[in-house]
C-alpha cells in the first residue's frame, strides 16, 4: 500500500523595503527538509514491509473460499486506489517543482507548475473517493467479519487520503496566486497568500495522523490473517 503522508515544507517570504526598493528573499526551512527527508526513508521501509505482507492476501482470501465477487470488487478497488497514488505522486513532483522555481523568483515557471500540482491534486483526490466508494461496496459480497474490517480501514484510508489532496490542491492554489502577487509587485497580498498556504498545508499535516493509524490498522490486520 502506500507509504505514510508527510507534510511538504512552503518557504516562508520575507519582504524587505529599504530606500523605496523592495526586494523578496524566500527562506528555505533547511531543518524541516532534513526531517522530512529522514521520514520518508524510515516510512520507506514500512512501504516495503507492507508490501510483502500484502503478497499472500489473495491466496489468503482464495483459500478461505471466499466470493469472487468479492475478490474481484476488492481488487477493483485497489486498483483505483493505486492510481490514486500514482496521480498523488505526480502531483508532488509538480509542486516541488514549482517550490523550486518559486526559490529562484521565476514566477511563471512557479504559476504553471502549481497549477499543474492543484490538477493532478484534484484527481487524486476523485480518485481516492471512488477507491473508498468500492471497498465500501466489496463489503455487501461478504460476510467474513475480518475482510469486512479489512474494508472498513481501508474506505477510511481512502477518505482521509481524499481530504490529504484537498488541502494540497488549496496550498497550490495560494501559492499559485502568491507568485502572482510577487510577479506584479504586490508584496503584501503575496505573504497573505503564502500564509494562508501554510495554513493548508498544517491541516495537511493534521489529517496525516489519521492517514497512518488507518494504516497501520490496516497492516495489522493483515498480518493477523490466517
Amino acid at each position: 500500500m502506500n507509504v505514510l503522508k508527510v507534510g511538504i515544507s512552503i518557504s516562508i517570504v520575507l519582504v524587505i523595503v529599504s530606500a523605496g526598493f523592495a526586494a523578496v528573499t524566500q527562506m528555505d526551512n533547511i531543518g524541516l527538509k532534513e526531517k522530512l527527508s529522514s521520514v520518508k526513508s524510515e516510512l520507506a521501509t514500512l512501504k516495503d514491509d507492507l508490501n510483502s505482507t500484502k503478497i499472500n492476501l489473495y491466496e489468503k482470501m482464495r483459500r478461505l473460499n471466499d466470493t469472487e465477487s468479492f475478490i474481484r470488487s476488492f481488487f477493483a478497488a485497489e486498483g483505483k486506489f493505486y492510481s490514486a497514488t500514482d496521480t498523488e505522486s505526480t502531483a508532488d513532483s509538480k509542486y516541488d517543482l514549482a517550490g523550486n522555481y518559486y526559490d529562484l523568483n521565476e514566477w511563471d515557471l512557479a504559476i504553471q507548475y502549481y497549477g499543474d500540482a492543484m490538477t493532478y491534486y484534484s484527481s487524486a483526490g476523485q480518485k481516492y473517493r471512488d477507491a473508498a466508494s468500492l471497498y465500501e461496496n466489496a463489503k455487501n459480497y461478504t460476510n467474513n467479519s475480518t475482510y469486512r474490517e479489512l474494508c472498513e480501514a481501508l474506505y477510511n484510508m481512502c477518505m482521509s487520503g481524499s481530504k490529504l489532496m484537498y488541502y494540497m490542491y488549496e496550498a497550490a492554489e495560494y501559492m499559485k496566486a502568491a507568485c502572482q502577487y510577487y510577479k506584479n509587485g504586490d508584496y503584501s497580498a503575496g505573504n497573505d497568500a503564502v500564509d494562508k498556504a501554510n495554513s493548508r498545508i498544517t491541516l495537511h499535516d493534521e489529517e496525516v495522523e489519521n492517514y497512518n493509524n488507518y494504516l497501520t490498522q490496516y497492516k495489522n490486520i493483515l498480518l493477523n490473517m490466517t
